[in-house]
């Protein structure tokens, strides 16, 4: 049974939610109530509440101020926020204070029942751990971990496995990180992140911060590499807090011994490639798209999501997942694609939606509750599109590439495209790609190439013919005359 503090200011509200909260089957022993911040954090001292509902709103001071003051006292407890969508930025700052989940008003009951039970799950699982580890006898997390990474541990997997609290049945899937962050503010961080979705093993050795990390209820090695990947993308994020620092992830592995042979790899990989901030384990691809239109695909997620129309990328999206593999390859395409939008971005959130009963539907909603509290930055995004679409034409201008395969890559029919390209660069589409490929060719001329069929390759035309027609249309000369010219200039200057 736990205790529960509820902030809430309108009296009939928070007598409602009080009633349902009383209800035997919801786990409380005790319902403290408090109407503003200042009242909240005084109850909170005496009682030291195990959950908290918290409304943004409050009198004397606000639900997020509040927040901050009980996370700086270094209190465990959970948190609760309700809110509405006019007020989703300040649920997403929130989010960032530590809270467990957010409550839209007015707030559903089945919804608050499962984030009650979310909240008494954590709260059980943090005891649970506590109780596993003084199961170490004498040793300590430190002795396990470097017994376990220098092959002197004596101990099963099995063993092991017991004292992360893995199930017999559950296959493993352990990942080594190492960070160069001192090794208080990494345990802390890594542990409020993953506790409730990984089981863990955390040390500090030869001054590195260093952890064992397995995801829990996992059945497929890529649904482990992705949810690592997108924890350890937040958690480097979070991280980075602190300053420039280091987060090196290996590949996840089927048994403990391995790991040893793993940290060895981490630590080479971390003085050969310094200059590398983050490392994560590889993704088994191939099933979404092939490796070579890795980027492509990735360039048009984006582009589509600029455009804040959240059924339609799902819908996307969902036609290309034809497998499991191509499934959670698409859930770390997006976490990546999402990443470059907004760098402090959720991902834990946004992963979590893809593994619910219904994940298409909890990705259109993230997104659009996203989308809801970031207009602004997203219109100030939309000016970098004259700059993409010039960036897909130089990356591509000496392929076999048109009109529509820039449309498409852009997310954008053809009619529009045409219709922005022209507004952007005063000239059209075909204007454009002639001129940079004609300067390639007056390049390679320039070079010494005479071949008029090579070069017409190497700038993207698939006929000689009308290459020929172009350059004289573009230089004035024929390509034979213009090479003539290039030879007599030489010829002088020799």
């Amino acid at each position: 049974m736990n205790s529960l503090l509820l902030v809430e200011d309108e009296p009939l509200e928070r007598q409602a939610l009080k009633m349902e909260l009383e209800r035997s089957d919801y786990g409380i022993s005790r319902i403290y109530e408090a109407a503003n911040g200042q009242e909240a954090l005084d109850i909170f001292e005496t009682e030291n509440p195990d959950i908290l509902i918290v409304d943004i709103n409050i009198p004397v001071f606000s639900g997020l101020d509040l927040i901050g003051k009980i996370r700086h006292s270094g209190a465990a407890c959970k948190i609760l926020i309700t809110t509405t969508y006019d007020r989703f930025k300040y649920a997403r700052t929130a989010i960032s204070l530590g809270v467990t989940d957010y409550l839209l008003k007015p707030v559903d009951y089945t919804e608050l029942k499962k984030a009650i039970e979310k909240c008494q799950a954590l709260l059980a699982a943090e005891c649970k751990r506590e109780k596993i580890f003084d199961r170490l006898y004498s040793y300590s997390q430190q002795h396990v971990l470097e017994g376990l990474l220098s092959g002197e541990l004596s101990w099963s997997d099995e063993d092991i496995a017991g004292v992360m609290d893995i199930g017999p049945n559950e296959e493993l899937y352990a990942s080594l990180v190492v960070c160069n962050l001192e090794w208080e503010r990494f345990e802390h961080e890594i542990t409020k992140r993953l506790v409730s979705d990984f089981a863990l093993l955390t040390a500090c050795i030869e001054e590195s911060s260093v952890a064992v990390v397995h995801p829990k209820g996992i059945s497929s090695r890529e649904h482990a590499a992705a949810r690592i990947r997108a924890y350890m993308r937040r958690l480097f994020s979070e991280l980075s807090a602190y300053g420039q620092i280091s987060l090196y992830c290996c590949e996840p592995v089927g048994k403990f011994k391995d790991l040893g042979e793993m940290y060895k790899k981490c630590v080479r990989g971390m003085e050969k490639e310094m200059e590398k901030n983050i490392l994560l384990p590889s993704m088994p691809s191939g099933q979404l798209c092939k490796s070579s239109e890795k980027a492509r695909l990735k360039q048009k997620w984006l582009n589509k999501l600029y455009q804040r129309d959240a059924n339609r990328f799902v819908s996307s999206m969902k036609r290309r997942i034809k497998n499991e593999a191509a499934y959670w390859e698409g859930a770390d395409l997006l976490c990546d694609v999402f990443q470059k939008i907004d760098k402090s971005a959720d991902l834990i959130a946004l992963f979590h939606c893809f593994e619910q009963e219904k994940p298409y539907e909890a990705v259109s909603q993230f997104l659009s509750c996203y989308y809801t509290g970031h207009i602004v930055e997203f219109e100030k995004k939309e000016l970098g599109i004259p700059e993409r679409i010039m960036s897909i034409l130089q990356r591509d201008f000496t392929q076999d590439i048109t009109q529509s395969d820039v449309a498409e890559e852009m997310g954008m029919s053809t009619s529009y495209f045409s219709t922005l390209f022209n507004k952007a660069f005063g000239n059209s589409f075909t204007d454009i790609l002639n001129t940079m490929r004609i300067n390639k060719a007056i390049a390679l001329i320039e070079s010494g190439e005479t071949d008029p069929e090579k070069i017409a390759k190497s700038c993207g035309y698939t006929n000689r013919k009308y290459f020929l027609q172009v350059f004289r249309t573009r230089t004035h000369k024929t390509a034979a005359e213009y090479m003539e010219a290039v030879k007599n200039e030489r010829h002088i200057l020799s």
